[in-house]
Protein backbone atom coordinates (compact mmCIF):
# COMPACT_ATOMS: atom_id res chain seq x y z
CA UNK A 1 0.00 0.00 0.00
CA UNK A 2 2.75 2.44 0.97
CA UNK A 3 4.70 1.77 -2.20
CA UNK A 4 1.60 2.29 -4.32
CA UNK A 5 0.94 5.69 -2.75
CA UNK A 6 4.58 6.68 -3.30
CA UNK A 7 4.37 5.73 -6.98
CA UNK A 8 1.11 7.65 -7.30
CA UNK A 9 2.77 10.69 -5.75
CA UNK A 10 5.64 10.38 -8.22
CA UNK A 11 3.22 10.22 -11.12
CA UNK A 12 1.35 13.25 -9.80
CA UNK A 13 4.60 15.21 -9.47
CA UNK A 14 5.71 14.18 -12.94
CA UNK A 15 2.35 15.27 -14.37
CA UNK A 16 2.61 18.58 -12.57
CA UNK A 17 6.17 19.08 -13.80
CA UNK A 18 5.16 18.25 -17.36
CA UNK A 19 2.36 20.79 -17.23
CA UNK A 20 4.67 23.27 -15.50
CA UNK A 21 7.47 22.98 -18.04
CA UNK A 22 5.10 22.74 -20.99
CA UNK A 23 7.41 20.12 -22.50
CA UNK A 24 10.04 22.73 -23.36
CA UNK A 25 13.63 21.50 -23.37
CA UNK A 26 14.93 24.78 -21.96
CA UNK A 27 12.60 24.34 -18.98
CA UNK A 28 13.86 20.82 -18.44
CA UNK A 29 17.37 22.22 -18.15
CA UNK A 30 16.15 24.26 -15.15
CA UNK A 31 14.55 21.21 -13.56
CA UNK A 32 17.36 20.48 -11.05
CA UNK A 33 17.42 24.08 -9.84
CA UNK A 34 13.69 24.05 -9.26
CA UNK A 35 14.08 20.75 -7.39
CA UNK A 36 16.37 22.35 -4.82
CA UNK A 37 13.38 24.24 -3.41
CA UNK A 38 11.17 21.18 -2.94
CA UNK A 39 13.94 18.68 -2.29
CA UNK A 40 12.04 16.33 0.01
CA UNK A 41 9.20 15.46 -2.36
CA UNK A 42 10.79 16.10 -5.74
CA UNK A 43 13.88 13.98 -5.11
CA UNK A 44 11.78 10.86 -5.65
CA UNK A 45 10.47 12.25 -8.93
CA UNK A 46 14.04 13.00 -10.02
CA UNK A 47 15.02 9.40 -9.36
CA UNK A 48 11.91 8.21 -11.18
CA UNK A 49 12.60 10.48 -14.13
CA UNK A 50 16.23 9.38 -14.40
CA UNK A 51 15.31 5.70 -14.19
CA UNK A 52 12.29 5.66 -16.50
CA UNK A 53 12.97 8.69 -18.68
Amino acid sequence: MRKMSIVQTRVEVLRRLKRFSGGKKEEKANFPNRTEMHRSREDDSLFYKNKYG
